[in-house]
């Protein structure tokens, strides 16, 4: 019976632990976020060195990015697109291709896919190079210098990491309707011409779905380039210590995606 007890009391302080422990990281990352935000309404806080950076970043998460998000993009297109065509015609149903596409891909499927495309490619990097920065010593050397690496590191990168997923995102609905419409027509799964498809989408979107689209892109990655930024600064004084972090900043970062868009999708 002791043993039991015992049991259920190193069980119970675990999870105290690991409860205190993650309310103290949520709170720091939301002071973190709020901080970051204030900055980013600062004209003064986008020095030389900022703009620099965030154009590094931007080219990195954005332009490096793209041939992997077509490619994600393209199978979306040939394997969800093409259906959709097929089956609406087989009910007789092509008048709905419009809201369907609206609902399931720019809604749902592009925000999040695209999200997560980002978080794999250029989140963990950002991740490993923040932590590479703190455990050499160069973070400190930036503190001593009177350098804030919040604006400095955390800031450029993720804004630059907001503003890609957004663009990234307009790119994979387009390239996903393009090839599943290729597909329909070269085997005859669809008459309907292009044009059609994209006024029947276009004419079921409202600024209702404009603005979640916006939403569901820009917060969530915002939010990936804040956390893998802080999970990066979180390192110790080793480099060995940096490969410890990438999985705990993907799964975090991962959770954020999901609960995130599905809070967006459930309040509007």
């Amino acid at each position: 019976m002791a043993g039991i007890v015992g049991m259920m009391d190193s069980w119970l302080d675990r999870l105290g632990e690991f409860a205190r422990n993650a309310w103290h990281w949520i709170g720091f990352t939301l002071g973190v976020v709020l901080t970051l935000l204030l900055m980013m309404v600062t004209p003064s806080t986008w020095r030389r060195t900022v703009r620099r950076e965030f154009m590094r970043q931007a080219y990195f998460t954005g332009a490096k990015a793209l041939p992997v998000t077509l490619f994600v993009a393209i199978v979306v297109g040939l394997g969800m697109v093409s259906q959709a065509l097929l089956w609406l015609r087989i009910a007789g149903q092509t008048e709905y291709i419009g809201p369907f596409l609206s609902m399931v891909l720019v809604r749902e499927v592009a925000p999040l896919l695209v999200n997560l495309v980002v978080l794999g490619r250029s989140g963990m990097a950002i991740a490993s190079e923040v932590g590479t920065l703190r455990a050499s010593g160069q973070i400190r050397v930036l503190e001593a210098q009177g350098l804030d690496p919040l604006q400095v590191v955390v800031l450029p990168r993720a804004a630059a990491m907001a503003l890609c997923v957004l663009c990234l995102c307009m790119v994979f609905i387009v390239t996903a309707i393009l090839s599943g419409y290729t597909l329909g027509r070269a085997t005859d799964m669809t008459t309907v011409g292009f044009e059609a498809v994209i006024e029947r989408v276009l004419a079921t979107l409202d600024p209702r779905d404009f603005l979640l689209l916006t939403l569901k892109t820009l917060l969530p990655g915002f939010l990936i380039g804040v956390l893998c930024s802080v999970h990066g600064l979180s390192a110790e004084r080793s480099l060995t210590d940096v490969p410890r972090l990438l999985p705990i900043a993907f799964v975090w970062s991962t959770a954020v995606v999901f609960v995130l868009c599905g809070l967006i999708s459930l309040f509007l």
